[in-house]
């Protein structure tokens, strides 16, 4: 699921970031796998900016740890350098900027809508993605979801996903309305 982060009834110009909300629960064991999953779908956009000729897309992902009592955290922060970058960065040929990673912590478990809710506040992305802890992105899931909001201003969201091997595209389009006097 995607969705344009530009407040109420305002159109995106161009979306120049994008933000994947990850929120996180006892998943050490498979968020590596995630980490990897973005990292070739933030490849696979930059290459499809580049080629319409477009200035770079900003990337980053926040993760929400809400209070793992696993390895998550542990093992999250042994490939995030003290900028909150990825060490293991698939794209090393991108001329783009390398994706940031946010991790922001609970000190109780507080549920996965207020995780998730806590993700986005911390967001600094003009589209926002939301992803889990123990499932990966197809490759060309940011690319597909950034265009089509780049493609059609007024779509309040994109929801892209797959089932038993196919695509299906969910949207919801904003109407113009006439400023309230």
């Amino acid at each position: 699921l995607g969705y344009a982060n530009t407040g109420p009834l305002r159109p995106m110009l161009y979306p120049d970031s994008v933000s994947i909300v990850v929120p996180c629960y006892n998943c050490g064991e498979f968020v590596i796998h995630a980490f990897e999953s973005f990292e070739r779908s933030f490849e696979i956009l930059h290459m499809l900016v580049a080629s319409l000729g477009l200035p770079p897309v900003a990337c980053e992902v926040v993760v929400v740890d809400d209070f793992s009592t696993d390895n998550s955290v542990e093992v999250m922060s042994r490939f995030l350098d003290a900028n909150g970058v990825w060490s293991a960065k698939a794209c090393s040929e991108c001329l783009s900027p390398p994706p940031r990673y946010t991790l922001v912590k609970h000190s109780k478990n507080r549920g996965a809508g207020v995780t998730r809710n806590d993700g986005v506040s911390a967001a600094r992305g003009s589209i926002i993605l939301f992803g889990e802890a123990d499932d990966v992105f197809y490759e060309h899931h940011v690319a597909t979801c950034w265009d089509l909001l780049r493609r059609h201003p007024n779509l309040a969201f994109v929801k892209l996903r797959m089932d038993a091997g196919k695509e299906y595209f969910e949207s919801s389009f904003v109407a113009h309305q006439a400023p309230i006097q």
